[in-house]
């Protein structure tokens, strides 16, 4: 009885002495993995496409480097990197550069072609690594990349220090890149999209203002009332305003253009906010009416020459501006020249450059004719009756606010008038 007692009494310590060295084992990991961050080595800032932590290449070397660099980027479209660092241990070459990659994202976004080429030149095992990103994993296998470091980086470092060895990195990756033809074809067909886009965004941005020209004209087709005249502009000129905005290009000309479509309303309604029309004839400077009987009588010249006639004397109203509408056609084609001397240096045919301009005039200026006939045109002032005393109006149709005007010799009345790299590193070899 007292064995059996003792043996599940040993039994139960063995079970907890195997839990106690397990939730050791768990701490001691746990712990490992909190303070793992903090013996790796710090990723340094991006600075061009060459970073030296060591100062081991002269400011020559740095920039005859650099300049290789951009012509392989010019010539095959993938962005290579090179960091010299002293050294990445306790931490593997390939976790070290793979944080990197993560942090510098080289190469262009959608395509991933960016390659990083690492030297930590103290390190106590591997020295070298080429990472490269998912887009040149055809072009830079991990078994080229290898035979490149072990037969032309590594022989270079040891024998002319980094300098040579990045430089024998660069050519190396140059000449891979030619020899893929399939990656040329891509490459020629991702540099030419752009420019396809560049081209369809400056057309948008002309016959996308058809929409608010047609509003306008709708709109304002007759007299309005001044706050429907103010709110159809202002609206009309925020819709251009956003088209340009949204349709700009990658350079900081064209964005500007949105802001010369919001200064127009703001100028039409410095202009003409709180003037009143101005009867340019008295009603006695009118032709006296003639009977019926006579003007059946009369002969067609007649006729045309009396009609002239009442036209011409007929009263009209104008609103003198408070200053120079006409300022705003100006600012309409100020937007236009931004939008497309922004994208002078794309690569867009002269064709369309032409048609742009041209068509983007045409739609700009009958925007803005529109919007200041409605606020400072003549209007014809009409009469009620046939004789003398009747009273003027300047007649419309909208029952909205009117601008008024009066005549101080007789009991006249104005009428209403309704008036814009690679995330993550796909491959790559040690050395």
């Amino acid at each position: 009885m007292k064995s059996s007692q003792q043996i599940s009494i040993l039994r139960v310590l063995q079970a907890m002495c195997a839990a106690l060295v397990l939730l050791t084992q768990s701490a001691l990991a746990q712990t490992a993995i909190h303070t793992e961050p903090s013996d790796l080595a710090v990723v340094p800032a991006q600075q061009g496409y060459v970073v030296d932590t060591t100062g081991r290449l002269s400011a020559a070397e740095r920039d005859s480097l650099t300049s290789e660099l951009k012509q392989l980027n010019a010539s095959s479209g993938a962005q290579v990197f090179v960091l010299i660092v002293d050294h990445t241990d306790p931490e593997p070459i390939e976790s070290y550069a793979q944080r990197v990659f993560t942090t510098w994202k080289p190469g262009r976004k959608g395509v991933d072609d960016g390659a990083l080429l690492l030297m930590a030149l103290n390190n106590k095992t591997k020295r070298l690594r080429l990472h490269t990103g998912y887009g040149l994993e055809g072009s830079v296998p991990d078994v080229s990349a290898k035979r490149l470091l072990a037969n032309e980086v590594r022989p270079a470092l040891e024998s002319h220090g980094a300098y040579a060895a990045a430089m024998a990195g660069v050519a190396g990756v140059r000449d891979l890149l030619a020899k893929d033809a399939t990656r040329q074809n891509s490459v020629t067909a991702v540099d030419a999209q752009p420019d396809k886009n560049a081209e369809i965004k400056l057309v948008s941005v002309v016959f996308a203002q058809l929409a608010p020209l047609i509003l306008v004209i709708i709109a304002l087709g007759r007299p309005r009332s001044r706050p429907l005249a103010a709110f159809v502009s202002a609206l009309a000129c925020v819709m251009v305003a956003a088209i340009y905005w949204l349709l700009r290009g990658d350079d900081g000309l064209s964005s500007l253009a949105a802001f010369f479509w919001l200064a127009i309303p703001v100028w039409l309604l410095l202009a003409f906010a709180g003037r009143t029309p101005k009867v340019s004839q008295s009603r006695t400077g009118m032709l006296p009416p003639i009977k019926q009987k006579d003007r059946a009588s009369m002969s067609a010249r007649q006729r045309r020459q009396r009609a002239l006639a009442e036209k011409s004397s007929r009263p009209v109203a104008r609103v003198k501006a408070r200053v120079p509408p006409g300022f705003a056609y100006w600012l309409a084609l100020a937007a236009l020249a931004l939008s497309i001397v922004g994208r002078i240096e794309q690569p867009i045919a002269d064709m369309v450059f032409a048609m742009a301009g041209l068509f983007g005039c045409v739609f700009a200026c009958l925007m803005v004719a529109w919007m200041i006939r409605q606020f400072g045109g003549v209007r014809n002032v009409s009469s009620r009756d046939g004789d003398s005393q009747g009273s003027d109006h300047w007649a419309s149709s909208d029952s909205g606010s009117s601008w008024s005007s009066g005549d101080s010799s007789s009991s006249d009345s104005g009428g209403g008038d309704s008036g814009g790299g690679g995330d993550s590193g796909g491959g790559g070899s040690s050395e």
